[in-house]
């Protein structure tokens, strides 16, 4: 799960998220995750880690 800060960009609308609170931020997070709003670059990162993966599995067939 990703903790979002101020400023980072809102994985469901994209706008910068303008809470400040600690406790709000957290509670934002945790229903992101729950509602399955994912990070770009979160996805991005196991996408790649699962092309590698494929790619190891062809290597040893081989």
């Amino acid at each position: 799960m990703r903790l979002y800060k101020t400023g980072d960009l809102c994985p469901c609308c994209g706008q910068p998220i303008r809470l400040e609170s600690p406790e709000a931020l957290e509670v934002f997070s945790i229903a992101a995750a729950l509602l399955g709003f994912r990070d770009e670059k979160e996805e991005f990162a196991e996408l790649l880690f699962r092309e590698a993966q494929e790619q190891e599995g062809k290597e040893k067939k081989q």
